[in-house]
């Protein structure tokens, strides 16, 4: 299996950032232009049976299982469908931690010109998949597998009915000024006003907090103290032990992670649960303003039977451009 580069990971950041030098950024206004013409022709001699979900660069594992969603849909949507995605580097540990993907893969070495294929990224979960579809999904590719239930009994010793799981996001979200224009939301101001929600519904034997900052959790979620038992720690090993926190819980908090929604898609293929979202999951860098699923409100990646958590006093749950990052 390919693994990402460091080159790599600098052109997924440049992805992310919006910062290509000018020349750069000339050709890609270019070949946007471009390129649906070229996909046009190039689609009249590309009639291979085979169709190839490319990942872009700045994908991750959570943007990664959208596009291996959309090839189990196609398939099981038509038994003679051979919708693959391409492997990329970076994917190998999710392949191993959930082996039922690895059928709805292509080796780059197999990828052929003709192949038809599919670039981008497409996260509305409601439209652009069949209902039920990503449950189906989860159930039958993920919670399949016998390592990751291993790790769901491995933490039920701390996710109990009335525990609220936390999945907060940190990272290149708060420590890249682009990013943070974008995803970088007031992680303290909303974590209270969507605790307050929940308090309303439930009484919490305790919290488990996941994170790729736990410290920084530990340092500013401590009203969390004030109500029960707080773990901050890590429960197990690696990123899945925290996916198999998400996924066994009953009461979820989540910022606008991909992470904590595939954790929140996987508890609902599996049980009942009652999951807070902010109210976008990502914003204009220009307007400042929710990008959302044309005319509604709901961003692409929530269900919209999700509780979606708003600043009780108007505005955005973004950060002002300059100070404190909270």
């Amino acid at each position: 299996m390919n693994r990402r580069s460091e080159s790599e990971d600098k052109t997924r950041l440049t992805e992310l950032e919006g910062m290509r030098p000018p020349h750069v950024e000339a050709y890609f206004r270019v070949m946007g232009f471009l390129r649906p013409g070229i996909a046009r022709v190039l689609d009249t001699v590309r009639h291979s049976r085979e169709k190839v979900y490319i990942a872009p660069p700045f994908s991750r594992g959570g943007n990664w299982l959208y596009l291996l969603a959309a090839v189990d849909a196609d398939r099981r949507a038509d038994a003679g469908d051979f919708s693959y995605m391409l492997d990329t580097a970076g994917l190998e540990p999710w392949l191993t931690e959930f082996p039922a993907l690895q059928e709805l893969m292509m080796d780059p070495k197999d990828f052929k010109f003709l192949h038809r294929r599919y670039s981008g990224l497409d996260t509305n979960v409601e439209d652009s998949f069949a209902p039920g579809s990503l449950e189906i999904f989860a159930r039958e590719r993920l919670l399949s597998s016998e390592n990751f239930r291993q790790h769901i009994l491995t933490v039920g010793n701390i996710v109990g009915s009335n525990t609220v799981v936390l999945s907060i996001r940190r990272g290149d979200y708060y420590s890249v000024p682009a990013i943070r224009q974008r995803y970088g939301i007031n992680t303290v101001a909303y974590v209270r006003e969507a605790l307050d929600q929940v308090l309303k519904r439930m009484s919490p034997s305790n919290f488990v907090v996941t994170s790729d900052d736990p410290q920084w959790c530990r340092e500013n979620l401590s009203f969390l103290e004030d109500i029960a038992p707080v773990i901050y720690d890590k429960t197990g090993e690696g990123m899945f032990a925290d996916l198999a926190v998400l996924a066994k819980a009953r009461w979820l908090i989540l910022t606008n992670t991909t992470f904590g929604y595939w954790g929140a898609y996987m508890a609902q293929a599996d049980h009942p649960v009652e999951v807070y979202v902010p109210n976008a999951h990502e914003y204009d860098a220009k307007t400042r303003q929710p990008i959302v699923v044309p005319g509604t409100v709901r961003p692409h990646p929530h269900f919209s039977r999700w509780h979606a958590v708003k600043p009780p006093h108007g505005g955005t749950w973004l950060l002002p451009e300059e100070g404190d990052i909270a």
